[in-house]
């Protein structure tokens, strides 16, 4: 992802975050509004950086944006996302992984699987 695209994402996420606590503050809940909202930005984080990307940009915007004197470093010790281009840089580094794991979605249950639960839940009598 280019970096203007990046910034763009990530603007745009704390706007969304920010209308999110103007609302509450003012006694309106919107989590029921805009929850699927967030989960789609994640699960496409976690697809395009990967789980660990995808956890280094939320550390960000949650913590270090929060508490601007918190660090990170790399393995080597080195500073890392420390201002917007060094987080992209870092996301961007945990794509190239050779670790990289994208969204990891559980595999629905068959109707089979299905009975069987219920089944156990009640008692194993025929439903």
């Amino acid at each position: 992802m280019e970096f203007k695209v990046f910034e763009k994402l990530v603007a745009q996420i704390i706007e969304a975050g920010e209308k999110d606590l103007a609302a509450a503050q003012l006694g309106i809940d919107l989590i029921n509004f805009v929850e699927n909202y967030h989960v789609i930005s994640s699960v496409l984080l976690i697809e395009y950086y990967g789980q660990e990307g995808a956890e280094w940009v939320e550390w960000y915007l949650y913590e270090k944006m929060n508490n601007p004197e918190l660090t990170a470093h790399d393995a080597d010790g080195n500073e890392i996302c420390h201002n917007l281009k060094s987080l992209w840089e870092t996301a961007e580094d945990c794509r190239k992984s050779e670790t990289f794991k994208g969204v990891d979605l559980e595999p629905e249950m068959t109707d089979e699987e299905r009975i069987a639960i219920l089944k156990s839940i009640f008692g194993g009598g025929d439903t």
